[in-house]
């Protein structure tokens, strides 16, 4: 991989530093086996938070707007007249739509109730998504 140029941005300088596109040259000293690992799950997500800044604008991206083009700010909520309040009607009508029409049978056997309750948490999860807070928007979400 070759050396960052002196004169680029932060942004410019984290695509050196960040190999997205592929394989990037690891040193003799931190190469080590899989059998050699033993960071534990905490370890790991302390990585991910302490990455979360650099990460973030991968998963986000940036909001686009018609006649300006791309902003600089990562598109975290939802905002400047973009909205999801279609979206609620959207999920409870599709969610409704396989029952109603015959293409899901209704019955209360397992494993098709675990099937239900799964679709009855993505469909009561999408109001929040639509008209919540930023914060209740995210818990919604995850």
């Amino acid at each position: 991989m070759s050396e960052a140029p002196v004169d680029l941005t932060p942004d410019q300088k984290r695509i050196y530093a960040l190999p997205f596109m592929g394989d990037a040259p690891i040193p003799a000293d931190r190469d080590g086996r899989v059998e050699q690992d033993n960071a534990s799950f905490w370890v790991i997500l302390q990585l991910f938070l302490r990455a979360w800044p650099y990460i973030k604008p991968q998963i986000f991206g940036r909001w686009f707007v018609p006649g300006t083009g791309v902003e600089g700010r990562i598109a975290d909520g939802v905002g400047g007249g973009y909205g999801f309040g279609y979206a609620p009607l959207l999920v409870a009508g599709a969610a409704l739509a396989g029952p109603l029409t015959g293409l899901v049978t209704l019955t209360a056997e397992f494993p098709m109730n675990l099937l239900y309750v799964a679709i009855a948490g993505m469909v009561i999860c999408a109001w929040p998504v639509a008209f919540a807070t930023e914060k209740i928007q995210t818990i919604a979400a995850i």
